[in-house]
């Protein structure tokens, strides 16, 4: 399953002169066009002409959130607004940088404090609703993003984000709804081609799941989250060579995702090694609980290797943060 996606503006300034506005305006001209290394370049020479400007260093700070570079971007933020402590844009982007590092409850207070300047800004609600649902505030969350669809209602990524929010909460409806809406708006839009994917494994529809997921993996072959929703359909097929080709390829770009751990475990438990399988599932819930569908695997696990009060005791978990396949768990506890 996709994370919901965050939008994310460019700064266009209209201050500052000389040989360092001119860097500026390549840089945003760039940006654009897509050309991420020339606008990082061009902004980072209009500060070297004036390292004074606080606008360079937010729209530099933009690219490196936008590549996952947190480091990078805190430093260009945290810049921007040293040099300008009202600078609203660069008090955004802050906000976004806080929800991805996952301090949610810091996001929030800048959202509210800057509320007032945004309130016709869909980018602003659909990073309000995605911090909200993070923070389990899914009423506020759902009229966020309903709010960031009527300010912008051509946004895939506002569609989205508002089915993601669905699909946590089980309204698969209304997710499949949104999800092919964003589809409609913009057909090679991946989150959705991975997401759709995602909630017809979830209602046990694999060839659906597969058409998704299948056109989003040849759109795009080293995005994590489809590698690991495809190589997860395999498994559930019994199609181990087919994932182990995908989780030999995530495990190089990120031997630590969640999902490709989770994965390599059922990949064992599949091959017969359910010990380690158990070790590898036991390491997930200590640090990552809420991963989806773990317990059941974890549940299973304990099953089939005879430990009915470990299977008990996990059970009891499981129905603590709604795991989509409890109803597929048969133990008697």
């Amino acid at each position: 399953m996709y994370r919901i996606l965050l939008l994310v503006f460019l700064f266009i300034s209209c201050k500052s002169t000389d040989e360092s506005a001119e860097f500026f305006k390549r840089g945003n001209y760039h940006f654009k066009k897509n050309e991420i290394d020339k606008a990082y370049h061009f902004f980072s020479e209009a500060i070297k002409k004036n390292p004074n400007w606080p606008d360079p260093y937010l729209n530099r700070g933009i690219i490196a959130l936008n590549k996952g570079d947190l480091v990078s971007a805190q430093n260009d933020l945290n810049k921007a607004l040293d040099l300008d402590k009202d600078f609203l844009e660069a008090k955004f982007e802050m906000a976004r940088f806080l929800n991805l590092k996952n301090e949610y409850d810091e996001a929030e207070k800048i959202l509210k404090e800057i509320e007032p300047q945004f309130s016709e800004k869909a980018t602003y609600y659909s990073l309000r609703g995605q911090n909200a649902l993070l923070l389990n505030n899914t009423t506020e969350a759902e009229n966020y993003l309903k709010k960031a669809l009527k300010l912008n209602p051509k946004s895939a990524e506002i569609s989205t984000n508002l089915g993601y929010l669905y699909y946590v909460n089980r309204d698969f409806l209304n997710a499949e709804k949104n999800f092919k809406e964003a589809l409609k708006i913009q057909p090679e839009f991946l989150s959705a081609l991975s997401n759709l994917g995602s909630l017809f494994i979830n209602q046990g529809d694999y060839n659906q799941a597969f058409t998704y997921l299948k056109k989003a993996n040849d759109l795009n072959k080293i995005d994590l989250n489809v590698g690991n929703n495809l190589s997860f359909l395999y498994l559930l097929q019994n199609k181990n060579t087919e994932a182990k080709v995908l989780l030999d390829f995530i495990k190089v770009k990120n031997e630590n995702d969640v999902y490709y751990l989770r994965n390599t475990g059922i990949y064992e438990l599949n091959k017969g090694n359910s010990n380690l399988a158990l070790e590898i599932f036991k390491k997930i819930e200590s640090e990552n609980p809420e991963t989806e569908y773990l317990f059941y695997y974890l549940i299973s696990t304990y099953i089939k290797q005879g430990k009915n009060n470990e299977a008990c005791e996990s059970f009891k978990k499981m129905s603590l943060i709604k795991d989509p396949w409890q109803s597929k768990i048969n133990i008697k506890c």
